[in-house]
C-alpha cells in the first residue's frame, strides 16, 4: 500500500524532480548552442538544433495550456527564435511549470484532460500521462540537439537524468 505525504505529493514530487532536471538540461541545452563557433551559426545544424529547442518550449507551454494553467498562444511548430528568445521563453516556462507543480496533489494526477490536438483531433489523457509525455518528448529533442551541436562544432551538453540529479557519495 503506498502512503501519501501530508499534502498527498509523495507522487506529485517526483514530478517536481523531474522539473529540476529539466530545468538544468535545457540550461545545459543552451550553453551547449553558445559553445557552436561564431563562423559555423549560419543555417544547418546550428539552425536546426535552435529550432528544436525552441519547439521544445513551444510544446511546453502547449501542454501547460491544455493543463489549464495558461493560456493557449498561437501554435508554431519550429519557431526560427535566437538561443536569448529560447532561453527567456524557457525561464518564463520553468517557473510556470514550477507555480502548477507546487499547486498539483497525488489525485490530481488520476484526472483526465480532454483537449484537441495542434491539428484538432480530440483527445483525453491523464495528467500523468500529459507529464511523462512533455518531460520525454524534451529528453527526445536534447538528444536531437546535441548531435546537431556536435554537427555545427560546438561542445554537446551531457544532459542526462541521472547526472543531474545524482549526488557524490561521501567517501
Amino acid at each position: 500500500m503506498r502512503h501519501e505525504g501530508a499534502q498527498g505529493t509523495e507522487q506529485v514530487e517526483r514530478w517536481r524532480r523531474v522539473l529540476y532536471a529539466e530545468v538544468q538540461a535545457t540550461g545545459r541545452a543552451i550553453e551547449s548552442l553558445r559553445s557552436v563557433p561564431e563562423g559555423s551559426r549560419a543555417g544547418g545544424p546550428y539552425a536546426e538544433a535552435c529550432r528544436r529547442l525552441a519547439h521544445v518550449q513551444m510544446a511546453r507551454h502547449e501542454w501547460l495550456a491544455r493543463l489549464g494553467h495558461v493560456e493557449r498562444r498561437p501554435w508554431v511548430q519550429f519557431p526560427e527564435w535566437d538561443v536569448e528568445t529560447t532561453r527567456a521563453d524557457a525561464a518564463r516556462l520553468d517557473a510556470l511549470w514550477s507555480g502548477y507543480l507546487a499547486s498539483l496533489v497525488d489525485a490530481e494526477l488520476r484526472r483526465p484532460v480532454h483537449y484537441a490536438s495542434t491539428e484538432g483531433t480530440p483527445w483525453s489523457s491523464t495528467v500523468d500521462d500529459i507529464l511523462t509525455h512533455v518531460f520525454n518528448h524534451s529528453t527526445y529533442h536534447r538528444g536531437q540537439i546535441a548531435m546537431l551541436v556536435r554537427a555545427a562544432g560546438g561542445e554537446p551538453a551531457s544532459t542526462d537524468y541521472i547526472v543531474l540529479t545524482r549526488t557524490r557519495r561521501e567517501a
